[in-house]
């Protein structure tokens, strides 16, 4: 007796269908650069918002000597970022 099954499907369809249109279209391949960068007053609020939290989790946070060291690092360069 032959093995397998005998309702496997075909070898599929015959016809090659295309896969990509190739018309062209209207809009534009990539977003405009204006649209992608943030405003500056968002960034800043942004950065200082960071630096909230990160201050809040230094000081309240138990960490480990190595990671409470990172984090004073962290804190330290965003406050020094923003003071320019």
């Amino acid at each position: 007796m032959a093995r397998g099954c005998c309702n496997t499907p075909g070898r599929g369809p015959r016809i090659k269908t295309p896969t990509v249109d190739k018309h062209q279209s209207s809009a534009p391949a990539h977003p405009s650069t204006a649209e992608k960068l943030p405003k500056p007053d968002d960034t800043i609020e942004a950065h200082y918002a960071s630096l909230e939290r990160l201050e809040e989790r230094y000081r309240h946070e138990l960490l480990s000597d190595e990671e409470r060291a990172e984090l004073r690092d962290r804190v330290l360069r965003l406050r020094r970022k923003l003071s320019r």
